[in-house]
């Protein structure tokens, strides 16, 4: 992870998008504080979480994985799993039957889940638990980690939903963490693209996807089919000096960009831009909006 700065607000959904190995759960490993940090901050609301944090600092923040099947205890009914996060530590009668009750009902499951194990639930219901988990601790903010990329569309649209409740409903801000660029388009309100270890581009989700500025956000939305959009001419080459990405020095992306120069692989770039920030030496460039 090098220079990755954003935020995520509350009532906001924000977006985190890029291939596989850029850093995504990273990141959000070390927003909950499941991995060090070696350098910069991560604060919540104006205060700099450390190492060490509180309960209820740890509660703030809460995260939902891409596998509900290894995420939730196989032991524990759901009535436990949703006792303990709500108050750690009690056990399942100390908590009312209404406030586990009160949680099925926000995520959509009947009453009676309650008393099931993981194991009878579908994919769909255990992900809904595991929503369920996290709005237990009441958070400011919810990470969901490709929470819809094991489901089936219909389980899917209800996760969806879910997020969307989470967010104007209850007030939290939701960072969505997603390979599903079509997902992202609908779901977030601003998007952030990763290409290891940095962020390439941030911006209003509808500005990015109408006019992403970096030649790799360029070729992951022409990645995606589409019977409406041209598709640009090439910002890729052949992936044979990837190697060179672990340069020290110059543009990460430079030995996939067909765009590149002398100056990209001499010169970091920086991110920058008001609202909509791109990390390239030649973001806008019109050998982008050429077919």
């Amino acid at each position: 992870m090098d220079d990755v700065t954003f935020r995520v607000d509350r009532g906001q959904i924000v977006g985190l998008v890029g291939e596989s190995g850029c850093g995504k759960t990273s990141i959000a490993r070390a927003i909950v504080g499941a991995v060090p940090v070696g350098s910069g901050v991560i604060s919540l609301d104006g205060h700099r979480l450390g190492p060490r944090r509180s309960s209820a600092e740890r509660r703030r923040i809460q995260m939902v994985f891409q596998d509900p099947g290894t995420s939730l205890d196989p032991r524990l009914t759901v009535a436990r799993t949703l006792a303990w996060a709500a108050s750690p530590g009690l056990r399942a009668g100390d908590i009312a039957d209404e406030t586990v009750a009160d949680l099925l009902r926000q995520v959509g499951l009947p009453p009676e889940v309650a008393g099931e194990r993981p194991a009878k639930l579908s994919g769909g219901q255990r992900q809904r638990v595991a929503v369920a988990r996290a709005l237990a601790a009441e958070p400011d903010v919810v990470i969901a980690d490709e929470v819809v990329s094991s489901l089936d569309v219909s389980a899917a649209g209800a996760v969806l939903d879910l997020l969307r409740m989470i967010s104007t409903e209850l007030g939290a801000g939701v960072l969505f963490i997603s390979h599903d660029l079509s997902v992202v388009r609908n779901l977030c309100h601003r998007t952030i693209v990763m290409y290891r270890g940095q962020v390439v581009e941030q911006a209003p989700t509808a500005d990015l996807f109408e006019k992403p500025g970096h030649p790799y956000t360029r070729a992951l939305i022409d990645s995606v089919p589409s019977v409406e959009r041209r598709t640009t001419g090439p910002v890729l080459r052949d992936d044979d000096a990837r190697a060179d990405d672990a340069a020290a020095t110059g543009c990460r992306f430079r030995p996939r960009c067909a765009l590149a120069t002398h100056e990209c692989a001499t010169d970091q770039p920086a991110l920058v831009g008001p609202a909509h920030q791109v990390r390239c030496h030649h973001a806008w460039t019109t050998a982008l909006e050429e077919a």
